[in-house]
C-alpha cells in the first residue's frame, strides 16, 4: 500500500526472462521473441524464416533441457533479486515509498504493461534498474526500444516522468570489488584457500557477443572486459592465472574471443589440472551460465574443480546494487523522446566510405536517395492509379467504401512497418557504400528482389479474374505503402549524407575509469 505522505519510486528490475519449462510452445515463443526483438537489430534474416529458426531451437532446448534435468531458475532468481532489492533500497532511504517491480524483456510480464498500469496512478520517479552486468543494445537496449514505441504510440501525453537508467556496472569500482569478495569468500567457504588456489586458475565466464558489431550497435563487450579487468586486479595474486571465457554461439560473424573452451585449453595446457569457473558476465543463473559454462569445461579431465553460481541473491551483492539506484536519484533523468540512445557513448563508431570511382551513372549518396524516392513515387503512382481504375468498376457504393477503407488502413499499417524501416535502413546504407556509387546500388540486393516480387504480384493480380474490390484494396494498400516509404524518405534524407570523419568517442564521468588493471 503506498503512502501518500511520502515520495514513491518505482523501481523496474529488467531481465531476459527465460521460460522453466521442458516443453515445446514455451521454449518456442521465447526464441521467437528473441528473435524478433533481438537478433533482428543485427542479422538481416528474413522474417519469414523465423519462425522456423524459433521452433529449431525450441526443439534443441527442449531436448537438452530434458537430457539435463534441468529447469531454468532465472525467472525465481529475478523476483528474488528485486524482493532483496527492495529490502535493501528500504533500508538505505525508508523515508521513500519503494515499489519494487521483475519486468521481463522477452516473456510475460513485459515493461510495457506495467507502464500501462502506471498512466492511472503515476509514480514520483520511475528508476530502470537492468538486471545485466553490461548494458548494450542486446541488454537493456531492447527495453529502450520498448520505452521510446511506449511513448510514442500514447496518443495524448501521459503523465509518467522521465525514467533514469540504472548503469554502468562494469565500470563501477565498487561493483567490481563486490563480485570479487564474493569469488573468494565462495572458494574460502568450499574449501578453496589461497595455498590451493595459487596452483589452480580462475576462468570468468562472460556472455558471448560479436567482435564486429554492424555501426551504431554497442555489443556489451568493453564494458564486460573492464568488468574482467576490475575483478582480475583483485583475485590476480590469488591465483596462477585468471583468464575470461566468452560463451558464444555459432552464426552472425566472428565472435569475441577467447571462447569458454579456448581458455580452458590454454589453462590445460599451462599444466593446470584445477579450476574455478565463475560466469561473472550475469547477475542471475540461467542455462547460458549453467549449461554452456559446463559444457565449455567438461572436455577436460580436472584433478578438481568449483563451479560457481551468479551473484543471485547474495546480499552484499544486492546492496552494491541498490546503493547504485540510490546515486542514480541525484543525477538527470533521460528525457522520454530520446529514451533510445541512451548507449551512444559506446557504440561502434562508423567508419568513413570508401571512395569511389566517378564515373558514368555514378552518383554520391544523397543522389541516389533522390532518385529512390522518385522510383517509389513513380511505382506508388501506378499502382494507386491502376488501383483507383479498378475501385471506379466496383457496382456496389457500400463495397468501394469498404475497400478504400481497408486499403488505407493496410496501407497506412504496411508502410509504417514495413516501408518506414526499408527506408530508413536504405538511406543509412546510402551514407556508407563507396561514394560515388553506381545508380544500381541505390538499393540493396534484397530490396531489388521485393521490388520485382512486388511488381511481379501487382501485374498478377492486374491481370487476374479476381472480383474489383479485391484487386483495387491490394493496389491501392501496396501503392499507399510505398508513399508512406516516400514520406520517410524524404524526412530523412539527411542520413544519406556521406560520412567525413569518425565523431569523438565520449566516455561516462566515472571517476574509477582510471582503475582498470
Amino acid at each position: 500500500m503506498s503512502d501518500s505522505n511520502r515520495k514513491r519510486i518505482d523501481v523496474l528490475c529488467l531481465t531476459y526472462g527465460e521460460p522453466p519449462e521442458q516443453e515445446w510452445y514455451p521454449q518456442y515463443a521465447y526464441s521467437l521473441s528473441i528473435l524478433r526483438r533481438l537478433t533482428l537489430r543485427v542479422a538481416p534474416i528474413p522474417r519469414f524464416i523465423l519462425p522456423l529458426l524459433a521452433a529449431r531451437r525450441g526443439l534443441i532446448r527442449v531436448a537438452t533441457f530434458k537430457e539435463k534435468g534441468y529447469h531454468s531458475p532465472l525467472e525465481a532468481i529475478s523476483r528474488q533479486q528485486a524482493e532483496g532489492i527492495a529490502r535493501q533500497l528500504r533500508a538505505l532511504r525508508p523515508d521513500i515509498d519503494w515499489v519494487v517491480k521483475m519486468v521481463c524483456e522477452f516473456r510475460p510480464p513485459y515493461v510495457w504493461e506495467y507502464l500501462e498500469k502506471m498512466r492511472d496512478d503515476p509514480p514520483d520517479e520511475l528508476i530502470m534498474l537492468p538486471l545485466y552486468m553490461a548494458e548494450s543494445d542486446f541488454t537493456s537496449g531492447v527495453s529502450r526500444t520498448d520505452l521510446q514505441d511506449f511513448h510514442d504510440g500514447c496518443f495524448r501525453a501521459h503523465p509518467l516522468p522521465n525514467p533514469r537508467y540504472v548503469k554502468g556496472f562494469g565500470f563501477d569500482e565498487q561493483i567490481g570489488k563486490a563480485m570479487a569478495d564474493y569469488v573468494w569468500n565462495y572458494c574460502v567457504e568450499n574449501g578453496w584457500d589461497e595455498s590451493r588456489t595459487r596452483d589452480a586458475a580462475l576462468i570468468l565466464g562472460a556472455h558471448g557477443t560479436l567482435q564486429y558489431p554492424p555501426p551504431n550497435i554497442n555489443s556489451g563487450a568493453k564494458e564486460t572486459l573492464f568488468l574482467f579487468g576490475l575483478i582480475r586486479k583483485h583475485l590476480k595474486e590469488k591465483f596462477k592465472t585468471v583468464r575470461i571465457g566468452w560463451l558464444n554461439h555459432d552464426l552472425g560473424g566472428k565472435w569475441t574471443f577467447p571462447a569458454a573452451d579456448e581458455s580452458a585449453e590454454a589453462v590445460w595446457n599451462q599444466g593446470i589440472r584445477e579450476v574455478v569457473y565463475f560466469p561473472f558476465g550475469f547477475m542471475g543463473d540461467n542455462a547460458e551460465s549453467q549449461i554452456e559454462g559446463r559444457d565449455a569445461l567438461a572436455n577436460f579431465d580436472w584433478s578438481d574443480m568449483l563451479y560457481l553460481p551468479c551473484p543471485n541473491e547474495d546480499e552484499a551483492f544486492l546492496r552494491a546494487i541498490s546503493e547504485k539506484v540510490i546515486a542514480r536519484l541525484g543525477e538527470p533523468s533521460e528525457p522520454w523522446h530520446s529514451i533510445n540512445d541512451g548507449t551512444g557513448w559506446l557504440i561502434n563508431r562508423e567508419k568513413p566510405p570508401l571512395s569511389g570511382r566517378p564515373g558514368f551513372l555514378k552518383f554520391p549518396g544523397p543522389t541516389l536517395a533522390r532518385i529512390a524516392t522518385g522510383f517509389w513515387v513513380m511505382v506508388g503512382g501506378l499502382l494507386l492509379l491502376r488501383g483507383a481504375y479498378f475501385a471506379v468498376n466496383i457496382q456496389s457504393g457500400w463495397s468501394a467504401l469498404a475497400a478504400l477503407c481497408l486499403s488505407v488502413a493496410l496501407g497506412l499499417f504496411k508502410g509504417k512497418t514495413v516501408m518506414r524501416k526499408m527506408a530508413l535502413k536504405n538511406l543509412v546504407r546510402l551514407r556508407r557504400i563507396p561514394q560515388p556509387s553506381p545508380i544500381w546500388k541505390l538499393f540493396s540486393t534484397a530490396t531489388w528482389i521485393i521490388v520485382f516480387f512486388f511488381m511481379g504480384v501487382g501485374i498478377a493480380i492486374s491481370q487476374a479474374g479476381l472480383a474489383p474490390e479485391v484487386r483495387s484494396t491490394i493496389l491501392l494498400a501496396v501503392g499507399l505503402a510505398m508513399f508512406v516509404g516516400v514520406y520517410y524518405y524524404i524526412a530523412n534524407l539527411n542520413e544519406a549524407r556521406p560520412i567525413t570523419k569518425r565523431p569523438p568517442v565520449k566516455f561516462p564521468p566515472v571517476a574509477n575509469l582510471k582503475e582498470r588493471d
